[in-house]
Parts: C-alpha cells; sequence; structure tokens
C-alpha cells in the first residue's frame, strides 16, 4: 500500500462560515472551571463539531483532535490511532504504547498509564476533542476504558465528549464525583441574536419579525436553521425537537437538495459519498468530475453539509452521508453501484484508510484484493495489537468463499495464539502443510516457529514436540533460513522445544549456543529479552551455571536503558530474571526486593505475563530462607489462580505446597503435592520438571517413612539430571543421599555423598538450591566440617545463610560462629573466627559486663541484675545509665546480632555466640555422653578472675565436670 492513513481522523473543521458563539465559550469555561471533562450531547447538525473547534480556536494552547468511528471500538484500534494523533498534534514527541497481547490482563492499567503519557505530551493548557462518540458500539470495552483515561486529565486540560447521546452508563462515576460536566441540546439551541447572526453569515438581512419566525420555526437547530433560509416550510416532526426529530427534518431537506440538484451535481453528490473523508484527487477520479473543490465550495456556502478539513481534504455531515448513501443504493444500478463501491476500495487502499476499504471490499465480495490487504497489514496491525481487527479480516474474507490459503491460516493463528494456543495450533499446522506442499520454505520457517509457540503458551503437552523437532531437523537441512531474522527465530524455538523434550547436552548445545549468539547479540529487542529468560532459566535453575547466568544478566542489562526508561514489558522481564538468579546465589532479601518492585511495576503497568515466574522466585526465596508466613500469602495468590491455571503452573503450586510443608517436617501432607506435580510433569511430557519432581518426591517419600522407594526415586533422578548434564540436579540428588545416610548412621555413605555434593558445590559455587532446609543444612554442613570437607566453601555457606550449630554438634568450634569465647582455663575470643587481642580489653567494663552476662546464663538476665553486680555501690538509676552506656560499647565490639536486649532483659544469642562453658553443661546432658564435651573442659572457669559471681560459677563448674568424670 502506497502510504500511512491520511491524518484527516485528527482533524477539526475550518471556520470559514461559523459565528463564534460566544455564550457557548463563557459556558464551557465556568464548566471547565470546576470539570476536567465536558460532555456535550446533541442532535445532529446541532452545531456540536463547529462548536467545540471554535473552542479550541478561540482559546489557543495546545488542542488535539480525534474522529471516532465503529473501528475505535476495538480499543487496540482505538489507542493506535491516538498515538498518532498525539504525534500529529505535537510533532517528533515519541510513540506511545500499543495495547497488545501482554496486557491482556491489565487492560485498565494500560489505559491510565496510556492517558497519562498523552496528556503529559501535549503542553499545557490543552483541549482534546472527541467526536462522534456514538459511533462506538453499545458493548464495547472501550467505554470503560476511556473513562479511566478522563480520571487522569492533569490540571491545565480539558478534554470534549462530543455525541448525539447523553454519557453511557461508564460514565456515571465520572457524574457522581462532579468530573464531568454535561452541555445538553437545550444549551446548543441558538438563541435569537445567533440565528441573526447565523442568517447574515449566509447573506440574508432579515428584519425582526422575520428573524422571530425563522427562530420559531428552526427551534434553535443551527442545521434547520442554514436550510430553512431557503426552503419551503419542513414537515412537522410531531414534537419536541429531538435527535430522532432532527434526523427526520435533516433527510427532509436533504432530500430537497438532491432532488432540485442538476443531474451532474446529484451524481457528484451521491458517488462522492463513498469515501468518508474526501481528497480531491480521488473525488475527481470516483466521480469524473473535473473540478470537486468548486462543488465542495459551493455546498459549504448553501447549507453547511460539508466540513474543510484542510486544503485538498473535505468530509460530510455524518448525518448527510448516511442519507446519500442510502440514496446511491436506490438510484444506482446493482452492476455499476458494484463498480463504484470497488473503484471506491482502492481509492481508500491508496489513502491508507484500510478499515473502510477492508468493509467495501467485504461488501463487494472483492475477495483478492481483501486478501491482498490481509496479508499486506496483517503484521504491522499484530505490531500495534490489533489482532482481532486482523482475525476479523480473515474471518470475512473466508466468509467470501475459495478457502484458507496457508497464508490467510497462519496469520489467523497468529491472532489466536496469545489467548487460545489450542485453537491456534491446527490453523498453523494447516498452514505449515499449505507451505509444504507450495514449495514456500519462508512460510514453512514461520509457521513452524508460530507452532512451538503454540506449545509454550499452552504450557499443557509437549510430547509432540518430538515430531516437530524431526520437522525442524528436516526443514534446515533442506532449505536455510531466509533471512537473519526468521533464522533466529527459528534457532529460539528449536532451543525452546529441545528443553521441553530433549535436553541431553549432545542435542541441545549447538542450540544453546546460538540462543545465546542471540540474547547477546540479536537485532530484536523482545526476542533478546525474552530468549534471555529461557537462557537464564536453563543455566541457572537447569544445569546450576550460575557463572554463565550472570555473565548473561549483566550483558543485557544495557537493555534497560538509563534509568530503567525501557518498556515495562522489558523492566518486568528483566526483573523476572535478576530476582530468579539472586534467589539462586542465596542473596534472598536482594532477591525479594526485586520481587516486590517488579510486581509493583506489573500491577501499575498492566503487564502480567511474568507474575507467575515472580510468585515462584518469592516462595524459592522465603521458603529456603524460613519465612513461612510471607510464603503463604504468595502461595495464596497462585492458589486463586488455579482455576483457569495452565498445567505447568498447577505443577509449580503443588511443587511448592509440597515444600512448604516438607518444611515443616509434615511428609505426610506434602506427599500427595509432590505427586500430583510429578503426574503432571510427566503427563505434560516435559523430562527436566519431571526429574526435579522425582527427587523432592524421593526426599518426601524417604521422610514419610517409604525410605526405599524414596532411595530409589532419588537415584533415578540423579541419572536422569546426569543424561541432561544438569549439575545442580546431581549435586541435590548427592545432598538427599547424604541426609538420608545421616539419618540411617551410616557415617561412610554419608560422607561419600556429602564429598560428592560440597565438591561440585565448590565449584559451581552454589549458594541456594529447592527445597533447601537450614536445618538439615546444618546438620550436613557441621559433619562436613567435623570431616574436614571443603571447609573453606562450607564455612562460606554458614556465614551468608546465616545457619544456626545443631545443638547436638554444639562442641564443633570449627563452626564459624560470629563471636566464639573460650572461658574454661583462661579468656580468649574471636570475632568472625579472628583472635582478639585482651590486653585492652581485660579490665574495661563492657568485658565485665560480658563476663557476667556468660555467668548467668546469657538468657532473660534482669538489667537491674547487671547493673548491680557491675556497680555495686552505685544508686539505682545512675546504675542502670551507666550499663546502657555500656551495653553500647560491648554491641560496637561484638557486633548488633549478638545481644538482645527485650523486656528490660539481655541475651548473648546462641545461634551467633559459642561460649564453651555453656556448651559444656549442654553436654553434660545430651543422650549417651560424648567425651568431645568432656575435652571443652581445658581448667577452671577464668581461673584469674576473682570476682563473687565468677567465683561463685566456677565452683560450680568444678562440681559438675567431676560428677560427669566419675561416670566415665
Amino acid at each position: 500500500m502506497p502510504h500511512p492513513p491520511a491524518p484527516a481522523k485528527f482533524m477539526p473543521p475550518r471556520l470559514r462560515h461559523a459565528h463564534p458563539r460566544q455564550r457557548l465559550f463563557t459556558a464551557l469555561d465556568h464548566a471547565r472551571a470546576g470539570c476536567s471533562t465536558l460532555w456535550i450531547d446533541a442532535p445532529p447538525g446541532a452545531g456540536k463539531s463547529v462548536l467545540a473547534a471554535g473552542y479550541m480556536e478561540a482559546r489557543g494552547g495546545t488542542g488535539l483532535w480525534f474522529q471516532i468511528d465503529a473501528g475505535d471500538s476495538d480499543p487496540a484500534t482505538f489507542f493506535h490511532y491516538l498515538g498518532l494523533a498525539v504525534r500529529h498534534s505535537v510533532p517528533g514527541t515519541p510513540g506511545l504504547p500499543k495495547l497488545g497481547p501482554e496486557y491482556a490482563q491489565g487492560k485498565a492499567a494500560f489505559a491510565r498509564n496510556f492517558f497519562r503519557e498523552l496528556y503529559a505530551r501535549l503542553p499545557a493548557p490543552f483541549i482534546v476533542v472527541f467526536d462522534n462518540y456514538e459511533a462506538l458500539l453499545a458493548d464495547s470495552p472501550l467505554h470503560e476504558l476511556l473513562r479511566l483515561g478522563l480520571e487522569e486529565i492533569p490540571p491545565g486540560g480539558v478534554v470534549l465528549v462530543l455525541s448525539r447521546a447523553a454519557p453511557p452508563a461508564a460514565m456515571a462515576r465520572l457524574r457522581v464525583h462532579r468530573a464531568m460536566a454535561c452541555l445538553g441540546w437545550d444549551a446548543l439551541r441558538l438563541d435569537l441574536a445567533e440565528t441573526a447572526a447565523l442568517a447574515r453569515i449566509a447573506g440574508h438581512d432579515l428584519d425582526e419579525a422575520s428573524t422571530q419566525r425563522l427562530h420559531a420555526r428552526a427551534e434553535g437547530w443551527a442545521a434547520g436553521t442554514v436550510l430553512l433560509l431557503d426552503r419551503a416550510e419542513p414537515p412537522a416532526c410531531g414534537g419536541p425537537l429531538d435527535r430522532q426529530g432532527a434526523e427526520t427534518l435533516f433527510n427532509y431537506f436533504a432530500a430537497e437538495i438532491l432532488a432540485t440538484a442538476e443531474p451532474a451535481r446529484r451524481d457528484f453528490l451521491l458517488k462522492s459519498a463513498l469515501l468518508p473523508r474526501m481528497e480531491l484527487a480521488a473525488i475527481a477520479h470516483l466521480t469524473g468530475h473535473p473540478d470537486p473543490a468548486r462543488e465542495f465550495a459551493a455546498l459549504a456556502a448553501r447549507n453547511g453539509f460539508v466540513h474543510q478539513l484542510s486544503d485538498g481534504l473535505h468530509q460530510y455531515h455524518g448525518l448527510f452521508r448516511e442519507f446519500l448513501l442510502a440514496a446511491l443504493g436506490e438510484a444506482m444500478g446493482q452492476d455499476e453501484l458494484l463498480r463504484l463501491r470497488r473503484q471506491a476500495a482502492r481509492l481508500l487502499l491508496e489513502m491508507g484508510e484500510f478499515e473502510e476499504a477492508a468493509r467495501l471490499l467485504v461488501l463487494t465480495r472483492d475477495a483478492d484484493r481483501l486478501e491482498a490487504l490481509i496479508l499486506d497489514q496483517a503484521a504491522e496491525c499484530l505490531v500495534q495489537g490489533r489482532d482481532r481487527v486482523l482475525a476479523a479480516w480473515i474471518m470475512d474474507r473466508l466468509a467470501l468463499g475459495g478457502g484458507a490459503t496457508p497464508w490467510l491460516g497462519y496469520w489467523l493463528g497468529l491472532c489466536r495464539l496469545p489467548y487460545a494456543p489450542d485453537e491456534a495450533r491446527p490453523l498453523l499446522e494447516e498452514a505449515y502443510a499449505g507451505f509444504v506442499r507450495a514449495g514456500e520454505s519462508k512460510g514453512r520457517y514461520l509457521a513452524w516457529c508460530a507452532i512451538v509457540d503454540t506449545f509454550i503458551f499452552a504450557d499443557g503437552q509437549f510430547a509432540p514436540l518430538d515430531h516437530w523437532i524431526g520437522e525442524a531437523e528436516s526443514l534446515s537441512a533442506d532449505h536455510p533460513a531466509p533471512d537473519r531474522a526468521i533464522g533466529d527465530r527459528f534457532a529460539s524455538r528449536m532451543f525452546l522445544a529441545l528443553m521441553r523434550r530433549r535436553p541431553e547436552p549432545a542435542l541441545i548445545d549447538p542450540w544453546r549456543n546460538r540462543a545465546w549468539d542471540i540474547a547477546l547479540h540479536g537485532g530484536d529487542t523482545a526476542l533478546r529479552i525474552e530468549l534471555g529468560g529461557f537462557l537464564l532459566i536453563y543455566e541457572a535453575w537447569w544445569l546450576g551455571h550460575l557463572d554463565r547466568a550472570t555473565a548473561l544478566l549483566d550483558s543485557l542489562r544495557p537493555l534497560l536503558g538509563p534509568e530503567r526508561a525501557a518498556p515495562p514489558f522489558i523492566r518486568i522481564a528483566w526483573g523476572t530474571m535478576a530476582s530468579g538468579l539472586l534467589a539462586m546465589r542465596g542473596e534472598n532479601e536482594a532477591c525479594l526486593g526485586w520481587v516486590r518492585e517488579t510486581l509493583a511495576l506489573a500491577e501499575t503497568s498492566g503487564v502480567h505475563a511474568w507474575d507467575q515466574l515472580l510468585c515462584s522466585q518469592a516462595l524459592f526465596a522465603l521458603l529456603s530462607s524460613g519465612q513461612m508466613e510471607q510464603a503463604d500469602g504468595f502461595l495464596a495468590r497462585m492458589a486463586a489462580r488455579l482455576p483457569t491455571a495452565r498445567g505447568m503452573e498447577r505443577a509449580v503450586y503443588h511443587y511448592f505446597m509440597a515444600w512448604r510443608y516438607d518444611c515443616q517436617g509434615d511428609a505426610a501432607t506434602a506427599l500427595p503435592h509432590v505427586e500430583a506435580g510429578l503426574a503432571l510433569c510427566r503427563g505434560a511430557g516435559y523430562p527436566f520438571p519431571a526429574a526435579i519432581f522425582g527427587l523432592d518426591h524421593g526426599r518426601v517419600a524417604f521422610h514419610a517413612g517409604q525410605r526405599t522407594e524414596g532411595k530409589l526415586l532419588v537415584r533415578e533422578a540423579a541419572a536422569a539430571g546426569r543424561a541432561m548434564g544438569a549439575e545442580l540436579l546431581d549435586y541435590r540428588a548427592a545432598l538427599a543421599e547424604a541426609e538420608f545416610a545421616l539419618g540411617e548412621g551410616d557415617e561412610p555413605g554419608c560422607l561419600a555423598a556429602l564429598a560428592h555434593a560440597l565438591a561440585t558445590g565448590r565449584t559451581r559455587q552454589f549458594r541456594n538450591h529447592a527445597w533447601w532446609h537450614p536445618p538439615t543444612m546444618a546438620k550436613l554442613y557441621a559433619t562436613a566440617l567435623e570431616q574436614d570437607l571443603e571447609t573453606g566453601y562450607v564455612t562460606a555457606m554458614i556465614r551468608q545463610r546465616g545457619l544456626a550449630c545443631p545443638e547436638d554438634r554444639g562442641w564443633l568450634e570449627a563452626w564459624p560462629w560470629a563471636v566464639k569465647v573460650r572461658t574454661l582455663g583462661g579468656l580468649a575470643i574471636w570475632l568472625d573466627n579472628r583472635p582478639v587481642d585482651l590486653a585492652a580489653k581485660l579490665r574495661t567494663k563492657p568485658m565485665e559486663l560480658l563476663i557476667a552476662l556468660i555467668c548467668h546464663g546469657g538468657r532473660a538476665v534482669p538489667a537491674e541484675r547487671l547493673a548491680e553486680l557491675l556497680w555495686p555501690d552505685t544508686d539505682g538509676d545512675k546504675a542502670l545509665n551507666a550499663y546502657h552506656v555500656t551495653l553500647k560499647r560491648l554491641r560496637e565490639w561484638l557486633g548488633g546480632e549478638v545481644l538482645i536486649q527485650r523486656g528490660g532483659q539481655l541475651w548473648l544469642d546462641q545461634r551467633h555466640c559459642w561460649v564453651d562453658c555453656w556448651t559444656f553443661i549442654r553436654g553434660l546432658t545430651a543422650p549417651g555422653g560424648n567425651d568431645r564435651w568432656l575435652a571443652l573442659y581445658r581448667g577452671d572457669f577464668l581461673p584469674d578472675n576473682e570476682s563473687p559471681h565468677v567465683m561463685g560459677f566456677r565452683e560450680w563448674l568444678k562440681i559438675r565436670h567431676r560428677a560427669a568424670v566419675r561416670k566415665q
């Protein structure tokens, strides 16, 4: 098609013969002072458009005119053309977003944001006019979306809505909140002075009596006044002049115009009505008239039924055009009418008026040209988010007969893909077969990619992908990709298909490498972001290659733009990727921060495509750090989506529910959840998630008492993981085997599995994993430290994850305590495993406070008691003040997390602080006893300290030690 649509849709009528209605301008000013939306409704011909255009011209500022037609009932079409209107009104302004499928669950948020951006690009003060509102279909969702947009009008702006009808129910909220003022037919009626002015403009110098008669006959109707100046008495309208009465009179006058017109002029009027907006050259071609401009000028001077929008561009009054089209159908024979309509359709195509052209092509059953229009505009319609318009054109074309060509089936499949992928697949498969028969390689490539997308979107059954993987191998072998863009999309879809069905390294690695190249260097930003998300899942969550995942994320960061100026879809996708990687690195709080920020952006932008994955990232972080209450909130959010959830979405929900119950030791409740998820994965034919579910099914079965079956399931999952090159799965299976062996007292088996797991964890720098259970990991890490296995890696993990030493391993000094205090046989202190030089601190009050706290067990020691011990000769208030000063100094030395003050009592947090004498005491009561506990008693408690409370505690420990030795 030669050129884009003319901007006639965005042009107000020119005001060459209009009387400025100062009375109404003032009324609009008053209404505008209290409301930002002004609704003007009156019968046709009442002068609504002329009033709005005159007001816009008189008040100055920025103006935006938008003429609504029936096609705007599709919200995507409306927002597309409104975006063009902004660029027409404010040249050079950036484009506004398109209402694409990604906003399917968030159209309201999209509308609010769109209008906010629109208003921000119109320099204040501004006036926006929506003309012909009545053209919208009654059931169009645009009524509600437009109301949301009207709620966003900022100070300095006003929107005028022109309609033949009162505001619809969707606008009631604006009226209730007094954000909308209405100017109706009574206000728009001409007064006597305006009737006289209109007569003078039309060239009639009437006396007062004649003016009054004219005014009474027209009842203040502007169009009727102009017509009556040169017409006989019209028929009675049968009551007050309302919309129906106005249309009756309008048709009467229009019929009179045709009846009295010369044949050539009559022919011109009828034929020219076929074009909704009339370019002079097109009208000359359609009507055969040598000088259309002269005809339009004569008509405008006589009755105002035509508006000049710009030089060379005119438009009939809507009601007049409706009359002319009806008259055209009666005046012309069927063959001539068909010829004219087809000629008009061709002209509309040249003018870029595609919607109106499509209507005429359907009306004239011109299937070939309609199909040509579809194929020419299909890709652009999808980019604009106007898939429903495109689908309607295709269905109209199919209704004309002749069957579906492969390209029509392909484009119809793409229209349905985001909303009904299972319905789209047969269309695309039929299109693919048609392309094969036609030897059309480009079509084959595109249809194949779209077929794979139907499986990705449906997220339910992947086994049929095996056929399409084989088809792709023959396709790529027989025909090279037609161009780089198609080749990139094909490679990306091949990678995704293999991820779901054949993730063995020998098969997937070449496509994985190609996917990396596309994600890093491809020319399609949306494809790079989409593919980056899948690659990150594959590298980090599947294989455990966190270094590669980090490099990928860093490489994609520039797509966010300066200060995250990228569109919401890109920012949300990137936030989802970032949060997932942070969770895998054990940076759980950072992950949760990204999740909350990204979900908030999804809510405000209306892009919810990533919500479920974001909830998964949050649950991963929360469950692996023991934050059950917050996790329950995200689980409830997932549960709310279950009625409409796809297969794998339900599987993910069961996975996290099973993990949740496993965390609280409820294997019996976890088991049916993990079994349900595993069944969904196997039913979907999705090998990798099935292996993950199988592994955790084994863990839960073991904990539920099915030990033999549990071990077998874990071994099977490990074998599957190794076949897929998934080191993370192999690592987790080894941890599970170590956990099982530890629970059964199989020390050699535990150490062998643990050594393998930790070596892999150190190499890959695993910091977190699914079903991380802090107490279990603490036991395994304690065993590793006891056996000197990967101590550097294990120590770093304990510190990063804030793990508490198991109570039965309290003697383990190798545990990386934040504070470690040795008191038996002398005083020594370590902070983060670094020895403290006590020479300058030994006789200080903070040291005395620490020792007093140790002597009193370090739990719920009253502040008054500690103050009394350290300042026995000072009165209570002063002693407490001194205590608080000393406590602050001790905190600064030891770190804030070690000392806990609550309700006037002080604790030394034993999750972070190890004290040998306390550990010795706990060990004496441990089941079975242990020489390791006795070995902690290297000598008397602080033998050089003669404070009474120290001496008393020392003697008590001596007695306990002697008794324990005698029991040996």
